[in-house]
């Protein structure tokens, strides 16, 4: 069975729409879960306590870029090339994203040390960082 091109270009469209529809469907149900959570969040710690937990989680956002380091458009691009085996490619991807992770949590809480965070806000770093 041949395809003509107009039948082709019609399935990979409705392939295409589908499958936005299902990512854009499941970042509106993270945002939902997220919102949900940091209504209750805040409601259980309190002000003080949120707080807290806000400025270490914008903290830990600043420094979250580097363990990715524009990784996931290397793999993408690679993956697709099939110019390499797929174990290869995520094995290696694997080890490279541990080492970072490894090195800007030290560098994180390290840094929170040194600027002289309180202990509780270091802990709750330590904590969001892992």
């Amino acid at each position: 069975m041949t395809f003509s091109f107009s039948e082709n270009s019609a399935h990979l469209s409705k392939r295409a729409a589908k499958n936005s529809l299902a990512v854009l469907v499941g970042q509106a149900l993270t945002m939902l879960a997220n919102l949900g959570v940091t209504v209750l969040l805040a409601r259980y710690c309190g002000k003080e306590n949120f707080g807290i937990f806000s400025y270490a989680l914008a903290y830990v956002g600043f420094f979250a870029v580097l363990i990715d380091f524009g990784m996931q458009a290397i793999l993408i691009r690679e993956i697709s090339s099939r110019r390499w085996p797929l174990a290869e490619i995520l094995g290696n991807a694997l080890r490279i994203k541990a080492v970072l992770f490894l090195v800007v949590v030290v560098l994180m809480v390290a840094t929170a040390w040194i600027v002289g965070y309180s202990d509780k806000l270091v802990c709750v770093i330590a904590i969001l960082a892992l």
